[in-house]
């Protein structure tokens, strides 16, 4: 069966196997089998893949049908269960062991939209600054201007630029090709250069009306110090508690919006990722919290896009300018 780590000794055997079955490798004394679903196959949506999985599915005499279908049925109701019936009915490695946020809605929700139409607009901006050398997320969510448009994800991404091939082999994410194809930016060094992340901050003032940006108190003091220290003028700041106090509600708010339909992305590589990796924890009261230690990659720009959504409810709607009369003396 498929797993959720891609870096588990499963996953190296899984696409070792594949190159030799392929013949991109040649290795006689290793014999791989591998019955899987087609890249764009979606066994939720189309039962005539499901053969490809499941050879079986060809003996009329076994019930294989009907299990699948009653496991389709469940996940499609119970959506925390839908990453297991992918993996174990349909050997699909999935990004998470119980994803926050399933493949259908994600994919749902793309909708394609070029940001520079979107200058001007109000924008409630949200950053996750990860430690030096890990991945940083800075996402602004865009508010619409017409009935029944929805709000607008624009994310940005950063990595050090030193290394960035070795980081790429160890997460098992093609970090190099998204930052050839813009869905990756990288600075100077091994290290994150905060001054850097501080200037765009800044610099998409001049973009968006950016109402607030909402980060997260630890590592911000030097942060906001060095902007000072700087003359690098920053949108007003809140900050955003990362415990279920914040975090549940801004969860909440997040999900509404997404199943609603009134929250889109364009298919931002790193901020898709950042999604299938999502995995939420639970107190004994029931509020969440977005769990980096129990997610199986990178989820920092979906900590930052949910920040963001948590405070979408302090935008006041803008109030509309009464027509005037004006009488010319000529």
């Amino acid at each position: 069966n498929a797993g959720a780590s891609r870096k588990s000794p499963c996953w190296n055997s899984h696409e070792y196997g594949a190159k030799v079955a392929s013949g991109e490798l040649v290795d006689d004394a290793f014999f791989p089998f591998i019955c899987s679903l087609d890249e764009g196959d979606d066994p939720f949506a189309d039962e005539s893949c499901w053969p490809k999985a499941n050879p079986s599915l060809q003996d009329a005499n076994l019930p294989g049908y009907k299990y699948l279908r009653e496991q389709v049925t469940e996940a499609k109701g119970m959506p925390s269960k839908e990453a297991i019936v992918r993996r174990l009915n349909f050997c699909q490695w999935t990004d998470a062991e119980a994803p926050w946020i399933s493949h259908e809605i994600w994919t749902g929700a793309k909708l394609d939209y070029d940001v520079e139409q979107l200058r001007g607009r109000r924008a409630i901006a949200a950053m996750d600054l990860a430690s030096t050398t890990d991945l940083t997320g800075l996402v602004y969510l865009v508010e619409p201007v017409e009935e029944s448009e929805p709000w607008k994800l624009v994310p940005y991404a950063w990595l050090p630029d030193a290394d960035l091939q070795r980081r790429a082999d160890q997460d098992r994410v093609p970090y190099v090709q998204w930052k050839a194809e813009g869905f990756l930016d990288t600075t100077p060094g091994r290290a994150i250069s905060k001054r850097i992340i501080l200037q765009k901050l800044s610099g998409m003032c001049d973009f968006f009306e950016v109402i607030t940006c909402a980060y997260d108190r630890w590592r911000m003091a030097d942060l906001i110090q060095m902007a000072a220290d700087d003359g690098i003028s920053l949108p007003p700041m809140k900050e955003f508690g990362q415990g279920y106090k914040d975090m549940s509600p801004a969860i909440e708010q997040f999900e509404t919006m997404l199943l609603n339909g009134e929250l889109a992305h364009n298919g931002h590589k790193v901020l898709t990722m950042c999604a299938g990796n999502a995995v939420t924890d639970s107190d004994a009261a029931g509020n969440r919290k977005l769990d980096k230690a129990k997610a199986t990659g990178r989820i920092d720009l979906i900590i930052a896009a949910v920040m963001a959504a948590g405070l979408v409810n302090m935008l006041e709607p803008e109030a509309e300018t009464a027509p005037e009369i004006y009488f010319l003396d000529f």
